[in-house]
């Protein structure tokens, strides 16, 4: 059973050296969702996942978090993430 687990780590493991840029955009995701999601008032990374899927045109999630929830989000959190990145990306 230890060689599968460990197969099945060599494998995507492979996959993210054969694609270093599907790494690096996993690990951006990651540390923009976890942006949006700390701040005064804790909003867990699944609730801002579907916050922001929420929006995307086809998909219905059912809203099941505040509305002030949404309104951090969207009108506070994202897009003071967003200016951080880009201004990350102007300075690199």
């Amino acid at each position: 059973m230890r060689q599968q687990v460990g197969r099945g780590f060599k494998k995507t493991m492979s996959i993210f050296k054969s694609r270093p840029f599907l790494l690096n955009l996993s690990l951006l995701l990651l540390a923009l969702i976890m942006s949006v999601a700390a701040g005064a008032v804790f909003i867990s990374p699944g609730t801002v996942t579907s916050i922001l899927a929420n929006l995307l045109p086809g998909i219905n999630i059912p809203v099941d978090w505040p509305n002030s929830f949404s309104v951090i989000v969207m009108d506070i959190r994202l897009p003071h993430t967003i200016l951080i990145a880009m201004t990350g990306d102007a300075l690199a």
